[in-house]
């Protein structure tokens, strides 16, 4: 399953100084909000396709930030945090386990060209033959 989220993602290091933590408390809830929007839409259209993901399966969750600019890979991951953590929940699945596997990637946009593309693949198990 592919699917955009239109998201302006920061790392949460903005300007010289640190965010204030109620800045970053609506910053987060606010992506998340996004994140869950553009998930039903995908799952909508998926399932109208006959395509939903298996559950129980565990997935290759690909992030992957369009922004004019790029960050550094340990902002690029901050920045995507809630997304994460949000498309975790949705799957109900922790997203610190071997449950899924994270890849993060960046695109140069042009001018004002913001979002987040995310692929979900279910990965196939297979069985280890006895010996």
């Amino acid at each position: 399953m592919m699917f955009v989220i239109p998201l302006k993602t920061k790392s949460g290091n903005v300007g010289h100084g640190r965010e204030h933590w109620a800045a970053r408390a609506r910053r987060v809830k606010d992506e998340r909000r996004a994140t869950a929007w553009a998930w039903r839409q995908a799952t909508v259209r998926e399932w109208k396709n006959g395509r939903l993901l298996a559950p129980g399966h565990p997935y290759i969750i690909t992030l992957v930030r369009v922004a004019p600019r790029p960050l550094d890979g340990d902002n690029l991951l901050a920045s995507l945090k809630s997304v994460r953590d949000q498309i975790a929940g949705e799957l109900d699945i922790d997203d610190g386990t071997d449950e899924a596997t994270w890849w993060y990637g960046q695109e140069r946009g042009g001018p004002r060209e913001y979002a987040v593309m995310v692929s979900i693949e279910p990965v196939e198990v297979v069985p280890k033959e006895k010996p």
